[in-house]
């Protein structure tokens, strides 16, 4: 068993360190390895940093953009909670206006929908739009 003995607190192997210096194939491997250690490390860092100013541009360039929040929601009768001042989608545009710090548009139809939510369903299902046959492909064969 070869001899172990310590060098600045490490333990260090002879017959290991006269294997490594008698052999220049090892010691170029080592010199090889430790090489490309140190470019695999050196082109993390630069990735790193180049994403971490990528990402600083694009906020930067969020803040100077404005955002418009547009969205259709119905108030009214409401079949589970009675009447409603403002409907579901009209309180998640606002929590996203107030996120973004966007403007909001309520889009509106041209002739409003009944209050009363039983006639308000009657008039959309009148009024929904025909399915095409690509759009009962992509729904599995019925309609929307």
């Amino acid at each position: 068993m070869p001899t172990v003995w310590r060098t600045k607190g490490r333990p260090r192997n002879k017959e290991a360190d006269r294997i490594f210096q008698a052999d220049p194939i090892i010691r170029e491997v080592m010199k090889k390895r430790t090489f490309l250690v140190i470019i695999t490390l050196l082109f993390a860092t630069l990735s790193f940093t180049a994403n971490a100013l990528a990402n600083q541009r694009k906020e930067q360039n969020m803040k100077a953009k404005k955002t418009l929040v547009a969205f259709f929601s119905r108030a009214g009768e409401n079949y589970a909670v009675g009447h409603i001042e403002k409907g579901n989608t009209h309180i998640i545009a606002e929590m996203i206006a107030a996120e973004t710090r966007g403007d909001l548009f309520h889009i509106e139809p041209q002739t409003p929908y009944p209050d009363d939510y039983t006639e308000c369903t009657e008039v959309a299902k009148r009024t929904e739009r025909p399915s095409t046959s690509s759009d009962q492909r992509r729904c599995g064969g019925g309609g929307l």
